[in-house]
């Protein structure tokens, strides 16, 4: 009877593993799956933190808004390039910082002592303009935009197309005009493009 009795306990004691084990067996398989169990040792999600989401989104070329027609018709095509420019910029993009003075002339400066090189930005547009040596040279930085994509803009803004050293327009790349005094032109310098355009004597 001791016997016996031993004998259903250690039985009962068996079953009872039996079914716990056979529970976690179940609740196991009921897990909802991980992307690891799916593709293991996969890259995805793992790398893309807060911090490189924004290095990628940094990295895709904006589009800049077009010209349309309404923009044109308060312009004259003959007027100047920085008229144009300067309505461009100041109709579709917002001050984030404002002028900020670079340089000053010196005190036996022609013109007495002013400031001749100055900077404002616009997100990722910055203007500068450059008078310290007595020549207007004006440059606009574009960040996170395609050289295509300034290109594409800066035709539309000046269509003309120079005419074998006559009159203003495109030639070689560059926009000439001002007598062939002056020229703009278009090159890109590691992550951002350069427009720079003045004239010279």
């Amino acid at each position: 009877m001791k016997y016996t009795a031993r004998l259903l306990l250690l039985i009962f004691v068996m079953n009872s593993c039996q079914e716990s084990k056979n529970i976690e067996d179940v609740t196991e398989e009921n897990e909802f799956p991980t992307i690891d169990s799916i593709i293991p040792n996969s890259p995805i999600i793992k790398a893309d933190t807060l911090d490189n989401q924004k290095l990628i989104t940094n990295k895709i070329d904006s589009i800049l808004p077009t010209p349309d027609s309404i923009f044109f018709v308060d312009i004259d095509t003959s007027e100047s390039v920085d008229l144009i420019i300067n309505k461009y910029i100041n109709s579709n993009f917002l001050i984030t910082k404002p002028t900020k003075v670079l340089e000053t002339t010196a005190a036996d400066h022609p013109e007495g002592i002013g400031d001749c090189h100055t900077r404002t930005e616009y997100g990722n547009i910055a203007f500068e303009e450059y008078t310290c040596d007595l020549f207007l040279t004006e440059t606009i930085e574009f960040k996170n935009y395609s050289f295509e994509e300034v290109n594409r803009v800066f035709r539309i803004l000046f269509t003309k197309k120079h005419n074998n050293g006559e009159g203003d327009g495109w030639h070689e790349g560059e926009y000439i005009y001002g007598d062939d005094m002056c020229s703009l032109s278009i090159v890109e310098v590691k992550d951002k493009i350069i427009v720079t355009y003045g004239c010279s004597c």
